[in-house]
């Protein structure tokens, strides 16, 4: 077969593979795991209501370049690292492709410690990558608080900086 002959096979089987490829990320899912701060706990709280939280803020960004992505607000008031990994299977379910872990400062507070909650991030991103989910941990908010809770500039902050890495974790 010549040159010319494969270059045109490859094309015609390859723009199928793109295709599909294209096709699975615009119906990828992302889940959010974390405490409050992930929800949004409402405005008696300090905080934002769900629909200002960074999950559905980042939606909208990864929206707005045309990907027809969920990101699922898989937040819990006052859970810690460890709750969050008893969890894991039922809140990442089929179709996860991306999971942020953001366990905040819960461990500490109810008694655990920062090894505890290190220990049960590593195992939540080690699950999470066994099943061919790619994670991005974070444990650090912008420095805008209502009270003990992210005000929405924080939660801004945190969707657009999320953004590159979710849409990188994507591809």
């Amino acid at each position: 077969m010549s040159l010319r002959h494969r270059l045109l096979l490859f094309a015609l089987l390859g723009l199928p593979l793109v295709a599909l490829d294209a096709a699975n990320l615009a119906h990828a899912q992302v889940v959010a795991i974390g405490a409050s701060n992930t929800l949004g706990t409402g405005y008696t709280m300090g905080g934002v209501m769900p629909p200002e939280a960074y999950p559905a803020q980042l939606e909208k960004l990864l929206r707005a370049r045309g990907l027809s992505v969920t990101v699922k607000n898989a937040g819990v008031p006052g859970i810690t690292a460890g709750q969050m990994l008893g969890s894991l299977d039922s809140v990442a379910g089929p179709g996860t492709k991306v999971a942020i872990i953001d366990p905040m400062w819960n461990e500490m507070r109810l008694g655990g410690s920062t090894l505890d909650m290190e220990r049960n991030i590593a195992e939540m991103s080690r699950r999470l990558k066994a099943r061919g989910i790619k994670v991005i941990a974070f444990q650090r908010w912008p420095p805008y608080f209502n009270g003990s809770h992210p005000s929405a500039k924080a939660h801004a902050m945190v969707a657009a900086s999320l953004l590159p890495q979710v849409m990188a974790a994507l591809r």
